[in-house]
């Protein structure tokens, strides 16, 4: 298991401080890095916001899931910064599920939520979103 701290801007400029914590697991029969993430000093450490990576091949992960524990984790920047921090720790391309027929691996979907947060760091500079993440230890 491997933990770290991270910051992120939300929608209305503030700045949100993060614990995380992630590890290679069975889910399903698949094999996944989990990671864990909450606020830092967080009380109610049971509902994290979850994310999980499937490895697809080895220059590439896929997003597979990634699920608010609370409200308060909404409008935050965090999706973003855990796909950014994901690329800079294991070296490799993030990839997205998709609802396009031609592109889908497997019976994988792209919620609607998640297709946003796609959409925003395409249209975003990415030099920008990597100051998102400030420390990894």
């Amino acid at each position: 298991m491997y933990s770290g701290n991270l910051s992120t801007i939300g929608v209305e400029g503030k700045e949100y401080f993060w614990e995380y914590i992630y590890e290679w697991i069975d889910d399903h029969d698949e094999i996944k890095i989990a990671f864990r993430v909450n606020f830092i000093h967080e009380v109610d450490k049971e509902k994290w916001f979850d994310f999980k990576l499937l490895p697809v091949n080895d220059d590439t992960l896929k997003v597979t899931d990634m699920f608010k524990g609370k409200d308060e984790h909404l409008k935050t920047g965090l999706p973003e910064a855990l796909i950014l921090l994901s690329r800079k720790i294991f070296k490799k391309s993030i990839i997205s599920s998709t609802n396009f027929q031609d592109y889908k691996i497997s019976n994988r979907v792209a919620f609607e939520k998640a297709t946003k947060v796609w959409q925003r760091l395409v249209k975003r500079d990415m030099q920008f979103m990597l100051k998102l993440v400030t420390r990894i230890s």
